[in-house]
């Protein structure tokens, strides 16, 4: 029985995953409203966000695995990769100049995939006028992806909070479910 005055983040840390649905803005559920942010960032495990009403698919086949090369990124790649070798396919992806793929050979992120026996390719999007959200949400489209792993904020959650970010743009919009870790 847990102890009085545990937070849901202090009972997840015992837990290899947290799955919850996104942040209810209604004011009357409020108290009920488990934060998937908050989790994330407080709990030091990772989080499968379900989105409201998603349908999932007969078998989940394709990933989108945002790299931008820190520490957040490598995190939920870790936390992830059980998960990665269950799937028919892993499309890692870059956006702009963050963590473009390390050229060297036997290193990098496509290099760790593949010694975990993962099949994946990797994308590359240009930095554009629209948010790193948008375009993570636009290439999962395009591919046919049915989950997003990405890092949790790597900038602070005030300052997420205050001017948003990736983290919070995708909790808002995503329309498949996203993997995430700090």
């Amino acid at each position: 029985m847990p102890q009085s005055g545990l937070t849901l983040s202090d009972l997840a840390r015992t837990y290899d995953l947290i799955v919850t649905g996104h942040h209810s803005t209604d004011e009357d559920d409020e108290y009920l409203a488990a934060h998937p942010d908050l989790l994330a960032l407080q709990s030091g495990r990772p989080v499968l966000v379900i989105p409201d009403g998603y349908e999932a698919p007969a078998s989940t086949h394709h990933a989108l695995v945002a790299w931008d090369g820190k520490r957040a990124a490598a995190r939920a790649l870790g936390d992830a990769i059980h998960i990665l070798g269950n799937l028919h396919q892993v499309s890692v992806i870059t956006i702009g100049n963050a963590g473009l793929i390390d050229p060297n050979p036997g290193g990098g992120v496509m290099a760790l995939l593949k010694r975990h026996g993962i099949k994946s390719e990797y994308l590359h999007r240009a930095a554009s006028g629209q948010s790193i959200a948008s375009t993570l949400e636009e290439v999962a489209e395009e591919i046919e992806a049915s989950l997003i792993v990405m890092g949790a904020f790597e900038h602070s959650k005030f300052s997420q909070d205050i001017f948003g970010g990736v983290t919070s743009e995708i909790l808002k919009t995503s329309r498949i479910p996203v993997f995430m870790a700090h």
